[in-house]
């Protein structure tokens, strides 16, 4: 555990910051790309989740603006 989660989990306290818990492989892998929790890559069925990647937005160089009006 990376934070401290407050409530319980299907009855059970979370663990405190550097403590350990056995999830489903689809709730690790959410709290693993939230930063919530980080992998024990001690266990033996430990697999490396498929995160996609991020995309970054860049915001153009130049500003489009609308052409003025003709005048007749």
């Amino acid at each position: 555990m990376k934070a401290a989660i407050s409530g319980t989990r299907d009855g059970v306290d979370w663990p405190r910051p550097g403590g350990s818990m056995d999830l489903p492989d689809d709730e690790a892998r959410s709290m693993i790309a939230a930063g919530l929790v980080v992998e024990d890559a001690t266990a033996p069925e430990a697999e490396t989740p498929e995160v996609a990647p991020v995309e970054d937005a860049t915001a153009p160089e130049a500003v489009e603006t609308a052409t003025r009006r003709r005048k007749r």
